[in-house]
């Protein structure tokens, strides 16, 4: 088992290694398709923006995102529309590394041609409409996945998947149980940062934060006030204790809410 298993607390497997199928997940941004499925267990690719509109200060929008963070798309958009990024709402995040349609809303009061036909090499609206009110966080039903696994053994795929259903059968289900992203996909150490602020120790987790080497190996690393491959979120950070040299608590809450 590797130790970055332990280190999150992964002590076991509900299927043993000579069942695998091997493989790669996401290899390719394409390989991984998420749809975000609105309340009424509505995909939102499938919303008609007619029978949606209700008028309104907002701009409901189905936007595709190419291999960003919810958060950096959020800061795009707001740059590009010249909005704060705070005027612009969303119900869940999103995976990185993938193509991902979900629901957003923008307080908009001007043509709405200016975010019906944004487009970038990343970042596309596809379909929008009028409504009175923000998207909240938590308000879809949930998310569809199409995911493709790559390099797999094409001798034993079946009997293995076969041997892995049977298992989850038995056990009633799959287990309720966290897998590397939510302790962080590219820098898997939230659970640590999260230690921090329960102790108060706000100093140890900003530099937690800005001293990590990230998955691919990259070093992380800020000195003299220079920001070197940096992350959004650490940027602001970064820009915080620029002008405010030794406030860790002001620097942690400069880091955006919804993260």
């Amino acid at each position: 088992m590797e130790n970055l298993d332990r280190i999150l607390g992964i002590y076991g497997y509900v299927t043993d290694e000579e069942s695998s199928i091997k493989g790669h997940l996401k290899k390719r941004v394409e390989d991984f398709i998420v749809e975000e499925i609105l309340p009424g267990k509505l995909p939102c690719l499938s919303v008609d923006p007619k029978l949606m509109d209700r008028g309104g200060n907002y701009i409901h929008a189905i936007v595709m995102k190419v291999n960003m963070t919810t958060l950096d798309m959020l800061y795009k958009l707001s740059k590009i529309l010249h909005v704060r990024p705070k005027d612009i709402s969303y119900a869940g995040i999103k995976d990185k590394r993938a193509i991902a349609y979900q629901r957003i809303s923008i307080r908009w009061d001007r043509d709405d041609r200016l975010v019906s036909n944004l487009r970038t090499e990343r970042l596309r609206i596809l379909l929008s409409w009028r409504d009175q009110r923000h998207v909240k966080r938590g308000e879809l039903w949930g998310n569809s996945f199409k995911v493709i696994i790559r390099d797999v053994s094409p001798d034993n795929v079946k009997k293995c998947l076969e041997g892995i259903l049977s298992k989850v059968d038995s056990l009633g289900g799959v287990p309720n149980f966290f897998g590397y992203q939510r302790f962080g996909e590219g820098r898997p150490f939230s659970h640590i940062l999260g230690m921090y602020l329960i102790k108060g120790d706000y100093e140890r987790f900003v530099k937690e934060l800005l001293n990590k080497r990230s998955k691919g190996g990259k070093k992380l690393v800020y000195e003299n006030g220079m920001v070197d491959e940096y992350p959004l979120i650490e940027r602001r950070v970064i820009l915080y204790l620029d002008e405010n040299p030794g406030d860790f608590l002001g620097a942690v809450k400069s880091m955006p809410r919804s993260i």
